[in-house]
């Protein structure tokens, strides 16, 4: 999957995907279980092959979900990736998560070799600055109804998957709160 991934952005000969798996590995982590905390320098892609995770902040004694990673997506806080500073963010799976690993480091001496990877990198940071960008507008412009509706729309597995505390604290309210909106965009629909 990683592979493909990669490919829709520049094409990877055997010889640069036998030195990708060489410098990864491929770790599992427990449902549940936090995987990376604040104060870590988050040093390496992490490629999430199986599973959900989320990661969130506490603010208040409440924690605060920021986003969820879903299966084929880069699991990464890219501000402490790029800056090399410590993360404020809290990593944790939801499911049972398969990751493949690639320390920074190494990946850095990979591009260095094959110079076309930076334009992976590139497109891996524009897409993650316009996915943080529009969530960052939506909860300032959309009413709560409207990002829930839209999380619906744009990722319906969300809701099978993932407890509905997370979902709500993703959207920004309380549980109670979500439990309304749904049945208000429910009692909308009939």
């Amino acid at each position: 999957m990683l592979r493909e991934k990669i490919e829709v952005y520049i094409p990877v000969d055997n010889a640069t995907w036998d030195q990708m798996c060489k410098i990864g590995r491929t770790f599992q982590v427990k449902r549940r279980q936090v995987f990376s905390s604040p104060g870590e320098i988050f040093d390496r892609m992490l490629y999430l092959e199986k599973g959900i995770a989320r990661c969130y902040l506490i603010q208040d004694g409440e924690e605060k979900t920021i986003y969820f990673f879903t299966e084929g997506n880069f699991t990464v806080d890219f501000r402490s990736y790029i800056t090399d500073e410590p993360s404020a963010l809290f990593f944790e799976a939801i499911e049972d998560c398969t990751f493949f690993s690639l320390p920074k480091k190494e990946l850095m001496a990979v591009y260095a070799t094959r110079p076309a990877f930076f334009q992976f990198d590139l497109a891996m940071t524009r897409q993650e600055y316009l996915r943080l960008s529009e969530r960052m507008i939506q909860f300032y412009q959309d009413d709560l109804e409207t990002r829930y509706l839209k999380l619906l729309n744009v990722q319906p597995e969300l809701f099978q998957r993932i407890p509905q505390h997370y979902i709500a604290s993703y959207l920004g309210v309380k549980p109670q709160s979500l439990s309304r909106i749904k049945a208000q965009a429910l009692a909308r629909k009939v």
